[in-house]
């Protein structure tokens, strides 16, 4: 009957592994069915294996429990493509989640057996905690699969998810603190009642915090793609007011051109030559520059000439090798916050420079196995870079590195990686991303 009891009580670990999981449906490391046999064999052994060692020893189930957390963790986390803190945030979260369940688990079974203690829960009491881990699940299932799963795709900065961390291990901390080792203890004044308080006020805290967490993680997501777009828009529009210049010169030059014709012929039969010579140059110097052909794709097109401009007021020495289909997988919304992010961080990177003539920009885009987009910028900088835990954050406007890490979500959204790297005086992006199937 004790082993009973204690298998149960490590029973609660299989509907953790399921809400670990469901949220990171998109990162896994392996197709689904794969990581479904590894979680069943690994909890096939854990679980029985740590009821035997309860069961044989005298000690609360955390010192089994806690150990076996870990070694899920280590497993959990190399079965994802993510940042160990956003793998860590999501992990602690659902431990906090399943701490309480043991808890009520505790009030019932002091109850049934009050001259017990927490060493030997009955076979009821932890079949009721198995049953609201159950529960727990059935309730956070979409909520986990859906709005959680979308804001990890979306969300990926391992300072934020890092910045979590404290929250769910306050919340395991107090739970564990919160336990008796004597159910008469339950039963002295009104500790009993409190108790229960305060699980209903943990627990209605713990969805709260979290709830606020996703709602403001939200909302900056949305004002980050917005300005994103926004800034896509002001680039895409200063092109097609230049293009529109162009247009409506070009017109006017074609009305002006048959009076051009008629003093060029005039000047040719007077042989005035010096004159003409200086005419046709004024004339070929007022005629427009049209917008380059960078590529067919029209809006990335549209961003690599206000790039062209931009850096040419900027001092910027070019040299470009560009080559992208006109449609592809990517969406042009994506593909051009990819290529912006880059020029713009090679804008602020050779700005650092004082002297123009230092000023240098290498780009090339080509395709690859005829599927694959592959990309090398290259920049001058000043060599000032500020790294925290290997990763790269901005040196201007007070900023964060948003525009890095934007590059490197969407070249893993899209089945790609993007590597980033200094030297003393350049900064260095690669990255490979599938654009055609």
């Amino acid at each position: 009957m004790k082993f009973a009891a204690q298998f149960m009580q490590f029973m609660v670990l299989i509907p953790a592994a399921i809400l670990c999981f469901l949220p990171m449906k998109d990162q896994l490391t392996s197709p689904p069915k794969k990581i479904i046999a590894r979680v069943g064999l690994v909890l096939t052994i854990l679980i029985p294996v740590s009821a035997l060692i309860l069961t044989a020893g005298n000690f609360p189930a955390n010192y089994v429990m806690l150990p076996d957390i870990a070694i899920l963790y280590l497993f959990y986390h190399r079965s994802l493509n993510t940042h160990w803190a956003t793998s860590a945030s999501v992990f602690l979260m659902v431990a906090a989640l399943m701490s309480f369940p043991p808890n009520i688990a505790l009030c019932i079974d002091c109850q049934i057996h009050p001259q017990e203690t927490l060493l030997s829960p009955c076979l009821v009491a932890t079949s009721v905690q198995f049953a609201i881990s159950v529960v727990f699940v059935l309730f956070y299932f979409l909520i986990f699969k859906n709005h959680f799963s979308e804001l990890i795709n979306s969300l990926n900065s391992a300072y934020v998810w890092g910045a979590t961390l404290p929250v769910p291990l306050i919340f395991i901390l107090l739970n564990i603190m919160m336990q008796p080792q004597k159910y008469e203890t339950m039963h002295v004044n009104r500790v009993y009642r409190m108790y229960i308080a305060y699980l209903l006020l943990a627990f209605f805290l713990f969805n709260v915090i979290y709830l606020i967490f996703y709602l403001v993680a939200v909302i900056l997501l949305r004002n980050a793609k917005t300005e994103e777009r926004v800034r896509l828009f002001e680039m895409q529009e200063s092109q097609y007011l230049a293009q529109q210049r162009y247009i409506t010169e070009s017109a006017k030059q074609r009305h002006d051109f048959r009076q051009q014709l008629h003093s060029l012929a005039q000047m040719a039969k007077n042989k005035e030559y010096d004159a003409l010579t200086s005419h046709l140059a004024n004339c070929v110097a007022e005629i427009p520059e049209s917008p380059t052909c960078y590529c067919r794709n029209i809006p990335v097109n549209a961003l690599l000439n206000y790039y062209d401009h931009l850096f040419s007021s900027q001092g910027i020495t070019k040299k470009w090798n560009i080559q992208i289909p006109a449609e592809c997988l990517v969406n042009d919304t994506e593909l051009c916050s990819l290529i912006g992010n880059i020029l713009e961080n090679v804008s602020a990177g050779c700005l650092t420079l004082p002297d123009a003539e230092n000023r240098l920009h290498t780009l090339n885009i080509c395709l690859k196995n005829g599927s694959f987009l592959a990309v090398r910028s290259e920049n001058r900088f000043d060599g000032k870079v500020d790294i925290k835990k290997g990763h790269y954050l901005s040196t201007h406007k007070g900023g964060s590195g948003i525009g890095l890490s934007s590059i490197q979500a969407i070249a893993e959204k899209h089945g790609g990686m993007a590597y980033f790297s200094h030297t003393p005086d350049t900064f260095t992006i690669k990255l490979i991303i599938k654009i055609l199937s």
